[in-house]
This record gives C-alpha cells, structure tokens and sequence, in this order.
C-alpha cells in the first residue's frame, strides 16, 4: 500500500470501494459543499491527490461545534462499538 500511495495519484483506485473517497466536507451529519477548494497534496511526491471546500470561518465553526456535540455520546460507547462502526464506514 504505501508503494502504491507513492506511485498513484487517484486515491480512489486504491480503495475497494472509490465512494468512500469523499471530496466534501462532513459537518454536523450533512455533506457540505463550497465554490472554491483546497488540493489535497501526496506528501511523498507532491501529487494532487484530491480537493477538499474552501468553507471558511463559519463552517470550521459549525464543525467544531458539531464535533463537541457529538463527543459524549462517542465517548460514552464501548471501543468495541466505535470500532465496529467505523468499519462499517
């Protein structure tokens, strides 16, 4: 895998399933999208492997009142519940 990052730009080539390769923002449960982006670079060569919104001040806001929001009930479940979800995910 790490030989593969370093020779592939396309992200989503190297996953089983390409729908997981998200080029939006997840904020409070919602995909966001915005005008102008951002490349995501591959830091072994510097390859543009993807863009991500360029959502500003308020939406970094919202996201990190969301994630504040959701952390005691994350928190409160067992690892093994974390880590059964995330990889269903």
């Amino acid at each position: 895998m790490a030989e593969a990052l370093r020779s592939k730009t396309d992200l989503a080539e190297l996953l089983k399933d390409a729908s997981l390769f998200k080029q939006v923002a997840y904020i409070g449960g919602e995909w966001v999208t915005g005008g102008a982006t951002l490349a995501v670079r591959n830091p072994a060569n510097g390859d543009v492997i993807g863009h991500i919104p360029d959502l500003g001040a308020d939406a970094t806001h919202r996201a990190i009142a969301a994630a504040e929001a959701a952390l005691p009930q994350w928190r409160a479940w067992p690892a093994a519940k974390r880590s059964s979800l995330l990889e269903a995910w």
